[in-house]
């Protein structure tokens, strides 16, 4: 407005005025305009450029797997390279990460994803694309922020087949420096002789393969660690891959699978001890042998290493249940749910322990919150009629149970939910006969005929077969804080079952 009206004609000065001082004022006015919005520029093309990026709110980021192209369709490079940046990403304190059982479900559906991510409270993304160009790999990254949808790093590396090995770490590592993440000190910084490059495209197949947790599955996945370890036998990530496979195969995989397990786990801490995994690997071995305390101590090492990895959070939080630290099993289950929302076994068994801490208005909203996840599976069904049972309404439960049946019938746990419920309904003629089909030479049977005899009232009966797996090695790992063991907790017999599995000093809880 100014410089408009300084040189209007209808206000120019007259000839004894001396304009020039004006015309001065008005050059001086433009430059610093000028330079004003040159160095505004100039800061703005440098907070764009620049190395690191802040953010209000600590990152939370999400590695969808790799596009491929020009890749045979059993080739799993993109995914496994995506797996791995993951595992490196979880080792940082400061960085959220959204674990590959919820990000690699939009394996065909990206286009929803980014809005997705934002409702999960994500922040960045990371998207990438693998091509294969006269026998060389051309893998490009971006790394996106939600916030305002922009590219805030990208990048292109080109590398021979046997280079994509270490490409991961790489990435992971410009990642965390991108996000503002102080350099891992923790962490081994041994040298580790890379796989080749066949055994560890038998190391991605085998990981394809068990995710589904199919048994048929599982064994062929089995078949491809193998094939790696055959190659390089002391591949430490086919190792655990092959570990976490038999653990879940368990009874059908050999008698002394446990033992197999921790051999291999400690092996691969042995020849790398910042392997996270191995930890909690031998924190499930030594929880299956009953070894509790033990457990929580090399869960608690593992997350030193992998503090932000979904499912050691919840083996932890599984296993301070157990002996009777309902806050802190409440913490980590939560945590676990943040990093993994979308896996129905995490949330199930989250809203589980906040069952058994009675906590029952938290248990009803994340039943409600989280039904749009996974309210069409067993799992969701199973801790619903949960919840019914420890409130005493039998008839609602029963129904959640029958519902969960249909679609996972012969998961053991909800079939002695649901006769627990027919014996407080009264249906004791479809009771009896149940049990009538039960091996009372089975010693893991014990757990359902103390529940049923629990719930009838029966504490002799019951006791008698929690005495009968006890003697055979065998408890069940919620028999301290679940409410179905409760008529037996002032019985005589009852200390001594805990003690025979060093939970008697957690009683008082």
């Amino acid at each position: 407005i100014a410089i408009t009206t300084t040189t209007s004609p209808l206000n120019s000065p007259s000839a004894d005025q001396s304009p020039l001082p004006k015309k001065r004022s008005i050059f001086q006015l433009s430059t610093m305009l000028f330079l004003f919005f040159l160095l505004s520029g100039l800061i703005f093309l440098y907070a764009q450029s620049n190395t690191t990026i802040t953010e209000n709110k600590p990152p939370f980021i999400a590695v969808l797997p790799f596009i491929q192209t020009g890749l045979s369709a059993d080739n799993y490079l993109g995914e496994g390279i995506a797996e791995d940046i993951l595992i490196q990403l979880t080792k940082y304190d400061g960085l959220r990460i959204i674990s590959k059982s919820t990000t690699f479900k939009y394996l065909s559906e990206t286009s929803a994803f980014h809005e997705d991510v934002k409702a999960l409270g994500g922040t960045h993304i990371l998207e990438g694309e693998i091509k294969l160009i006269n026998q060389e790999y051309r893998i490009s990254v971006h790394l996106i922020r939600l916030s305002d949808n922009r590219e805030i790093w990208s990048e292109r590396f080109f590398r021979t087949e046997q280079d994509l090995v270490n490409l991961s770490s790489e990435i992971a590592m410009t990642i965390a420096q991108k996000l503002n993440q102080p350099t891992l000190k923790k962490i081994d910084q041994t040298i580790i002789n890379p796989p080749n490059i066949t055994a560890y495209n038998a190391y991605l197949r085998g990981n394809h393969l068990i995710r589904d947790r199919n048994v048929i599955k599982l064994k062929q996945g089995l078949a491809e660690f193998d094939k790696a370890l055959k190659i390089n036998p002391d591949y430490t990530d086919a190792f655990i891959a092959k570990a976490t496979a038999i653990l879940l195969l368990e009874d059908q995989y050999s008698v002394n699978y446990l033992t197999e397990v921790e051999q291999m786990m400690l092996k691969v801490i042995r020849q790398q001890k910042d392997k996270g995994e191995a930890y909690a690997l031998l924190g499930n071995v030594y929880s299956n042998q009953y070894q509790f305390v033990k457990s929580l101590t090399f869960f608690e090492i593992a997350l030193e290493y992998l503090p932000n990895n979904a499912m050691i959070n919840y083996w932890y939080s599984l296993r301070l249940r157990t002996l009777g630290d309902f806050e802190a099993a409440i913490k980590y289950g939560k945590k676990a749910t943040d990093l993994d929302p979308l896996h129905p076994l995490i949330n199930a068994g989250y809203i589980y322990t906040v069952i058994v801490a009675e906590k029952y208005q938290l248990a009803e909203e994340l039943l409600s919150t989280s039904a749009p996840i996974f309210k069409d599976t067993y799992l969701y069904l199973l801790v619903k009629g949960r919840l019914e049972i420890q409130q005493k309404n039998y008839q609602k439960a029963l129904v959640s149970l029958n519902k969960s049946l249909a679609l996972n019938p012969d998961f053991d746990l909800t079939i002695i939910d649901r006769f627990y419920c027919l014996v407080k309904l009264g249906r004791m003629e479809e009771v009896e006969a149940y049990l009538a089909t039960l091996d009372e030479n089975d010693y893991t049977n014990s757990k359902a005929f103390a529940i049923i005899y629990g719930g009838m009232n029966e504490i002799e009966k019951g006791i008698h077969y929690l005495n009968k797996g006890a003697k055979e090695g065998f408890v069940s790992g919620d028999i301290l804080i679940d409410h179905y063991y409760q008529p037996y907790r002032n019985h005589p017999a009852y200390p001594a079952i805990l003690q025979k599995f060093g939970l008697k000093e957690f009683s008082k809880r």
